[in-house]
């Protein structure tokens, strides 16, 4: 049987995209899947719900009434699974709105903006369901949810202070200091269990150090120094500290200052996130061709093999 010439080139063009697409999945290992982004994401955090997740996008071009005048750069609840996008900031008569963290439990989502909270505060929440809009404070980013939601620690330059979301009150204007006054706080997370709080603090040139500081903030340790540790987030069973560092994640135990190797990623790390379930890591990352999300399977092969390299133990 003689093939028709233009079929011939059709089936030859469909297997050499068929190879195309096995070896570019073949080229995660097992464990590992990458999502597509609209947007190159510059953080994020996970939903309660371990299935959603909330992302600030990088700086782009204005829409709206100021188009071509500014930059911004906005907040939106996005669904890797259905690919779906919810904008949570006002994209018409803001910008500069990033570092959102979703309170737990519940379906609202503390953010940074220069404008949104009125003149006067620049972090603020805001309801998904309601559209509310609730000012806060003028201190932060960096910030975290205590876990039963009702306070948020915030860093202020070389200090940490905490502040009660019903009453908007400073619960603790000083709760810690850096001891070099001219360190400055840039990430920070709060334990699971609420009683610590892992900072990240830097004076160039001088490499990053990690501090754990207990929950009434009379207690701090010394955890590691390290060149490049940049975002910082807790595994919700409390037993690793994951950083995004030198063209990857690695990651700590606090309890033994273990540290692993640095897990390679492609492209530019822009910030990570343990799930709440515990069962997949999502990092953001970005290069040349595209922009998405990492997700990690922590019960892979891969993950455990990456938890117990570098002085890290087995369990």
């Amino acid at each position: 049987m003689k093939l028709n010439p233009n079929k011939l080139i059709s089936i030859i063009l469909f297997l050499a995209l068929l190879m195309t697409r096995c070896k570019q999945e073949r080229s995660l290992p097992m464990g590992v899947e990458f999502k597509d982004s609209d947007f190159v994401f510059v953080s994020l955090d996970w939903a309660p719900d371990s299935e959603r997740l909330v992302v600030a996008s990088a700086e782009a071009l204005y829409s709206g009434i100021n188009i071509g005048q500014q930059e911004s750069s906005e907040v939106f609840v996005w669904d890797p699974v259905s690919d779906s996008y919810l904008q949570v900031s006002d994209q018409e008569f803001t910008y500069t709105n990033s570092d959102p963290v979703w309170r737990p439990g519940t379906e609202q989502i503390l953010y940074h903006s220069r404008t949104e909270f009125g003149n006067k505060e620049q972090v603020g929440i805001v309801d998904i369901e309601t559209g509310e809009k609730i000012p806060l404070t003028r201190f932060g980013p960096p910030m975290d949810w205590f876990p039963d939601g009702s306070k948020i620690v915030l860093g202020e330059f070389n200090s940490l202070l905490v502040i009660d979301v019903a009453s908007r009150n400073i619960l603790d204007p000083d709760l810690w200091a850096a001891p070099n006054r001219n360190e400055q706080i840039f990430s920070l997370a709060v334990s699971p269990d609420g009683q610590q709080i892992a900072v990240l603090t830097r004076d160039y040139p001088s490499p990053t150090q990690l501090w754990l500081i207990s929950e009434d903030g009379k207690e701090e340790r010394l955890i590691l120094e390290n060149q490049f540790m940049d975002k910082i987030n807790w595994s919700p069973d409390g037993n690793w500290l994951i950083f995004d560092g030198d063209k990857g994640i690695f990651a700590t135990q606090p309890q033994n200052e273990c540290t692993t190797d640095v897990l390679i990623i492609q492209g530019f790390v822009q910030d990570i996130d343990w799930s709440p379930n515990g069962q997949q890591i999502a990092v953001a990352a970005y290069d040349e061709k595209k922009a998405g999300v990492y997700f990690f399977d922590t019960s892979s092969k891969f993950i455990q093999e990456w938890l117990t390299s570098g002085s890290c133990p087995s369990n």
